[in-house]
Formats: structure tokens, C-alpha cells, sequence
């Protein structure tokens, strides 16, 4: 289940941004207690930029947060897409529902055209959750590639991807053009 950050997740948000293994390859981390007050301050009911949009990722039973994502808008209607999640709710299909979810979200409240993620190969977990979600390798990032995009009808279920889209070389991975409508409700 997809929700707002509330102060309230400072434990469970440690858990993951203080491990050193699961944010090797972020951008930020391993936080400190403080980064992850900061952080909570900043996206708990609100957003950090108009077009960026943060989610906590909880267990449906329970509600225990076990990850965040993000969507950020880089250019009109193209995200970034990210996330990160415990090592504790690794492999149990949390990643892949919450990533379908969030692509529902996009096409359906932003009118997305394209996602892309960028996925480093030491993470093959993070690829496979991406593919499983209609992603497909792109040739070069979006970012690069000065407007120009792949056409790709969105992807009907998280088993059957669109014909085209795109993995960047990092390699970065995209839902290729016209973003997503469904992609099986979990």
C-alpha cells in the first residue's frame, strides 16, 4: 500500500536509509538520525518540489513501512522513478506492487508519457522489478536525449510489458512513451 511519510516512519525509514548495503548506490546515504528527521520534515503530508512526489511503501499487513519511492519530473510529463526498500521485505513481492502502483498513479494523476529509472547492474533485483512492470532497455537516458523519446503503448499488465520502451545503459529502464494505465492490481 502506497501513503503519504509521516514523522511517525522515523524508525522504519532508519532501518533501510542507515544501511550502508541497501544505499550504495543512491544518491544519498547512509543517513544519519538527523538526515532522516530532515527528511520526514521535508515530505511528510507535503512535497519537496512542485512535481516531485514521495510515497512510503507499508505491508498491507500491519501497515509497516518497508520502503519509499519517488517520482521526480525532469521534463513535462517524463520522471525519474526511484525506490528503496528494507532487506527484511526483500523478495516478497512488495517492490513490484508498490513500482505498478506508483506507474498507475503517474499515467493516471500526472498524465505521464514516459518513466524511467536508472538501475546500476550490481543491482539485478531492482531490474527485474522494473522489467516485471513493463520497463524496457532504453538506448541512451532520457535526460540525453534532448527530447526525443520511444514510443511504447503502455503496458496492459505487469506480465506483458510494452513492445518498445526503455533500460539505460546505467542502464536505465523506461516505460518508453505513453506511460501506463494498468498494470494489474495486486
Amino acid at each position: 500500500m502506497l501513503r503519504p511519510f509521516r514523522e511517525s516512519d522515523f524508525d522504519a525509514v532508519c532501518e533501510y536509509a542507515s544501511d550502508f548495503e541497501t544505499t550504495a548506490y543512491l544518491r544519498w546515504g547512509p543517513n544519519r538520525p538527523e538526515d532522516t528527521r530532515a527528511f520526514l520534515a521535508e515530505v511528510a503530508g507535503s512535497r519537496l518540489a512542485p512535481r516531485q512526489f514521495d510515497f512510503a511503501a507499508a505491508e498491507a499487513a500491519g501497515g509497516r513501512l518497508g520502503g519509499g519511492l519517488r517520482l521526480l519530473e525532469r521534463a513535462p510529463r517524463r520522471y525519474e522513478l526511484s525506490f528503496v526498500f528494507a532487506r527484511r521485505v526483500r523478495g516478497r513481492g512488495y517492490a513490484t506492487e508498490s513500482v505498478c502502483r506508483l506507474l498507475r498513479f503517474a499515467a493516471a494523476d500526472l498524465a505521464a508519457e514516459e518513466v524511467f529509472a536508472l538501475v546500476v547492474p550490481d543491482k539485478p533485483a531492482s531490474g527485474r522489478v522494473l522489467v516485471r512492470c513493463g520497463f524496457h532497455p532504453a538506448p541512451t537516458p532520457p535526460a540525453a536525449r534532448s527530447g526525443a523519446t520511444a514510443s511504447a503503448p503502455p503496458p496492459k499488465s505487469c506480465a506483458s510489458p510494452p513492445a518498445r520502451g526503455a533500460i539505460l545503459p546505467l542502464p536505465a529502464m523506461s516505460t518508453g512513451g505513453k506511460g501506463v494505465t494498468d498494470c494489474g492490481e495486486a
